[in-house]
């Protein structure tokens, strides 16, 4: 891998590991259950929710450097954005319809919205992929790492502090060791000492496994 700065790495993972683990809830959800189906229709409509806000910050700030340099790929991941954005609007109609169907329908209405998730995933999966292996490169030759940290500290700036937890509960498993320590090492150069225990004890510690969090201390230089 590139050690030049990768802006669309650790939150692309994040994003893969939720709609990995939103696949596998939909494909064995208890549709008959009215609680499991009321939490499992919040948790799908909280990931598409982090999915249009992602959309909404790339276009904010990527989009636009991408256009100067490749206009062609801009148009091209413009598109494919649209096209996230109506996946969206079907993915809600078919939550709703799950949430009013018959009992005796339910269980199809369900397994309809999986299908129609499992597609959408896919999709996002090409997307993405289609952006790490065109978009950065081009972005790393024509921005210093310097200018894509800038870019990416202005995405931060607009997300609320409640909701970057959301973020990193999913980009924080999702890294590698090293990537981990490197993005909360960032984070503790920017935030309060307190603020940065939070992270650490409230969404870094439970989110890992024993032997992740005890690499991650030591990465840190962890008080014991």
């Amino acid at each position: 891998m590139s050690e030049r700065f990768d802006i669309y790495a650790p939150i692309h993972k994040g994003l893969r590991l939720g709609s990995a683990r939103m696949l596998e809830r939909l494909g064995r959800a208890d549709w008959a259950d009215p609680a499991e189906r009321a939490a499992v229709l919040a948790e799908l409509r909280d990931q598409l929710g982090l999915g249009r806000e992602h959309i909404e910050h790339e276009e904010a700030e990527l989009h636009d450097a991408v256009r100067g340099h490749a206009p062609t790929l801009a148009k091209a991941l413009d598109h494919e954005h649209q096209e996230h954005l109506l996946a969206f609007e079907r993915l809600e109609a078919l939550i709703h319809d799950v949430e009013t169907a018959p009992e005796a329908r339910r269980a199809r209405a369900g397994h309809a919205l999986y299908l129609a998730f499992s597609i959408h995933f896919a999709e996002d999966m090409l997307h993405m992929a289609h952006e790490e292996h065109d978009a950065m490169p081009l972005l790393q030759d024509h921005y210093s790492d310097e200018a894509l940290m800038a870019m990416d500290a202005r995405i931060v700036q607009t997300i609320p502090p409640e909701r970057m937890g959301d973020y990193l509960r999913l980009m924080i498993p999702a890294a590698t060791p090293e990537g981990r320590a490197a993005l909360l090492g960032a984070i503790r150069q920017g935030v309060p000492p307190e603020v940065f225990a939070g992270i650490l004890d409230g969404i870094a510690r439970p989110s890992l496994s024993p032997r992740e969090w005890r690499l991650l201390e030591q990465d840190l230089v962890l008080p014991a």
